[in-house]
């Protein structure tokens, strides 16, 4: 999601309602991303309190991480298909032509 706000500064100023769509869609995936991180610190205190010996392995942590990646890749694809939604199916070739 970082690199994607990178890539859309560089294009502010050219399409106001793509770029608040854009906006909304990046807000509800931080919001997701930091919901889902927090359930997980959230079951790993819990776990600890339990059983001390109930920590993070290597693995899992691997395993979180795919998860998070995968979360913000459905977030981008969410945008891509709004986007033909919302500007039709060429979008990409008229945003193309124009430059």
């Amino acid at each position: 999601m970082d690199w994607t706000e990178k890539v859309v500064e560089g294009c502010r100023g050219c399409n106001s309602a793509l770029e608040n769509h854009y906006d909304e869609v990046l807000q509800t995936g931080r919001q997701q991303l930091e919901l889902r991180k927090r359930e997980t610190t959230q079951q790993q205190q819990t776990l600890s309190k339990v059983n001390p010996s109930l920590r993070l392995t290597p693995e899992q942590i691997a395993i979180a991480t795919e998860s998070r990646e995968r979360l913000s890749q459905a977030v981008i694809q969410r945008l891509h298909k709004d986007n033909q939604e919302i500007f039709g199916e060429d979008y990409l070739n008229q945003k193309e032509k124009q430059s």
